[in-house]
C-alpha cells in the first residue's frame, strides 16, 4: 500500500496518469485509484496530435506504440487511422493470421483454418470477426 504525500496528490490531474505513475514510481493503477478517490478528474492530453506531424506514422507502427510515443488513447489513434482509411499495422506475431478470412474461403472450415495455421477453431473465429468488423469500418467511411 502507498502512502501518499500531499506533494503527491498535488500532482494529481495535472497530468496523464501514466506520467504522475512515471514520476512517482508506482503503478497506474495506483494513481487512477488515488485520483479516484479524491475526486479529481484526469488529465487528457488531446492536443498533442498533430495531424501534419503523426498521421504519416498511421500503419507504419502500431496503434498502441503511436499512442505511447505521443501520449494520446489508443482509440484516438485507430479512429483516425481509419477514418483517414488506413490499415493498421500487423504485428509479426499476427502476420500468418492476418489473412485468416481468405484462407477460411478458401479451405471452407474454420476447423482446417485452425490445424493449418495451429491455432484453436476459436481463435479462427475471433480473427475472422475482427477482420470483418475492421473491414465493416472502412466501408462505412
Amino acid at each position: 500500500m502507498r502512502r501518499w504525500t500531499p506533494d503527491d496528490d498535488a500532482l494529481l490531474g495535472t497530468m496523464l496518469d501514466r506520467l504522475v505513475a512515471e514520476q512517482l514510481g508506482c503503478t497506474l493503477l495506483q494513481v487512477y485509484g488515488r485520483r479516484r478517490k479524491l475526486g479529481i478528474i484526469a488529465k487528457h492530453n488531446t492536443n498533442s496530435y498533430d495531424p501534419d506531424q503523426h498521421d504519416s506514422m498511421l500503419g507504419k507502427k502500431s496503434d498502441t506504440d503511436i499512442s505511447g510515443e505521443i501520449g494520446v488513447s489508443i482509440s484516438y489513434i485507430r479512429r483516425r487511422r481509419i477514418k483517414l482509411g488506413i490499415h493498421r499495422l500487423v504485428a509479426p506475431s499476427e502476420r500468418k493470421h492476418f489473412n485468416v478470412i481468405k484462407r477460411y474461403v478458401a479451405l471452407g472450415s474454420m476447423a482446417t483454418v485452425a490445424i493449418e495455421l495451429g491455432i484453436s477453431k476459436q481463435r479462427v473465429h475471433q480473427l475472422i470477426a475482427r477482420e470483418r468488423k475492421e473491414m465493416g469500418q472502412y466501408a462505412q467511411e
